[in-house]
């Protein structure tokens, strides 16, 4: 449970506490990293994402003394993180799907197994551990003692949320089918954002729990939709050189024998990316079908309204619960 947060009090003090723990939960992560506890990278990725999300949030109204250039260092950290757990996962779903193929269909999961080993290793745990610890030496020095802004935090939080509300259901609105990426992908960064602004609240306001609660659901389904569309595209872009590189070893055997050209068809990648893609298709759809049932009764509308119950509370924090 989160000790009380100050609603009332001076924003600055308070923001700069949040973020002190947010760079601890970082910190204690950080020093899992090279040991093999297999939480420890996600774990890490979190608490800089609520790091940047606070920071991000609220900067339209206070300035924490921190450097632009602190934030930019702090932003490509975060980012050096993304490719070892997109790679995590894929590599998790293309584990899962081994066992049903056919021995025709195993070349092509074999082909996008060798893909995935081609690409850039993620940054080593040793030179992310250094990184963050430079970074957060500077960080905590530039949030020892910020500067008042004589605005209250409940005020800061208010209409940082307002602002995120507003993009929400523009965001859910604008998606209607399940071939579309980016409007989902948006809603699910933007939900992803308000739960880590509200999740401080706990212990401070009833109203942040029930909100957190769907925002994590609604973010594990459009994170597994978002899924399943990078990985069709990742498919798609795999069957391209793998069918060139086919192609041409056939032709070159196929001159020498057709006996030769029988034995390569069994190495054929295709039938595998097929495969792949019709069940990442098949899965991307049910997850689609899931989101629209969820809209269907009335789940987005839900959302918003627990959200709108927080933020007036925030607005009002003298007034008691909102009923």
């Amino acid at each position: 449970m989160n000790a009380p947060l100050q609603l009332t009090g001076d924003a600055a003090p308070v923001l700069a506490g949040i973020a002190r723990q947010h760079l601890a939960e970082a910190a204690r992560a950080a020093e899992r990293l090279t040991g093999n506890d297999a939480e420890a990278l996600h774990d890490f990725r979190v608490a800089l994402r609520r790091l940047r999300t606070l920071l991000r949030g609220t900067r339209h109204a206070v300035d924490l003394g921190i450097p632009k250039r602190r934030l930019k260092r702090l932003q490509q950290l975060a980012a050096s993180t993304s490719p070892a757990r997109d790679h995590e996962v894929l590599l998790a779903w293309l584990t899962q799907q081994q066992a049903t193929l056919t021995p025709s269909q195993r070349p092509g999961w074999r082909v996008v197994l060798d893909q995935l080993g081609r690409i850039a290793p993620p940054c080593p745990p040793d030179r992310l551990q250094r990184r963050f610890a430079r970074l957060q030496r500077k960080l905590l020095a530039d949030l020892a003692d910020p500067p008042r802004t004589g605005l209250p935090f409940h005020h800061v939080l208010a209409r940082s949320l307002r602002q995120q509300s507003a993009q929400l259901a523009t965001q859910l609105h604008a998606t209607t089918h399940a071939t579309q990426i980016e409007p989902p992908h948006r809603a699910r960064i933007t939900i992803k954002r308000l739960r880590y602004l509200c999740e401080p609240l706990q212990g401070t306001l009833d109203e942040a729990e029930p909100l957190i609660r769907q925002c994590k659901q609604w973010q594990d389904l459009l994170g597994d939709l978002h899924d399943r569309q990078v990985w069709l595209q990742w498919l798609q872009a795999s069957a391209g050189p793998a069918g060139e590189a086919y192609a041409e070893s056939s032709i070159r055997q196929t001159i020498d024998t057709a006996a030769a050209f029988t034995r390569l068809r069994r190495h054929d990648p295709l039938p595998g990316l097929s495969a792949l893609a019709l069940r990442a298709r098949a899965q991307r759809e049910t997850l689609f079908e899931t989101w629209q049932q969820h809209r269907a009764a009335g789940e987005e509308a839900r959302l918003l309204d627990t959200l709108e119950q927080l933020i007036c509370r925030l607005e009002h924090p003298l007034d008691g619960p909102t009923p």
